[in-house]
């Protein structure tokens, strides 16, 4: 009886596990620098995969199949909106932003070098660090779909 009771419990904490991992939060470990300074390698950090409101400045993470990989980004760009960096300025619809002074210098435009409009369920991101970032400039990257959105991404210790 205390084995089957013991068995019960494990699957019962295992399920819990999953579903709480598969629908409302995920602790991912950062890898690699293209999100610094703002996440470092080997950081904490948690995606929220509850309901949420998608803008400009989130940081989210995302499936990226041609990666094979979970990637985490910041969204610079929301659906409607028109992109385009030139001379190492991103505009969004035709406004400099602040990630260009904020953060490095735009060397690669990529295929944000000609205007892109997103459609109605894309978002454009790009890593804080912009030298050592693969994000929706490169074309294995591009837009990201709404549904390949994991969560928004927050440290788990600030």
């Amino acid at each position: 009886m205390n084995k089957l009771r013991l068995s019960l419990a494990i699957v019962a904490l295992f399920l819990s596990a999953f579903c709480i991992s598969h629908y409302w939060f995920q602790f991912v470990l950062i890898q690699g620098s293209s999100m610094a300074p703002t996440y470092h390698p080997w950081q904490l950090a948690v995606i929220h995969k509850q309901s949420y409101c998608l803008e400009t400045g989130n940081v989210i993470a995302f499936k990226c199949d041609s990666l094979n990989a979970v990637l985490i980004k910041r969204i610079v760009a929301c659906p409607g909106d028109t992109i385009q960096i030139k001379n190492d300025i991103l505009y969004v619809n035709g406004d400099a932003t602040q990630e260009s002074s904020i953060y490095y210098s735009i060397d690669y435009a990529g295929i944000a070098q000609e205007p892109i409009t997103l459609s109605s369920d894309e978002y454009f991101v790009l890593g804080d660090n912009l030298e050592y970032s693969i994000d929706s400039r490169h074309a294995e990257i591009g837009c990201i779909k709404r549904g390949d959105i994991l969560g928004i991404v927050s440290p788990l210790i600030p």
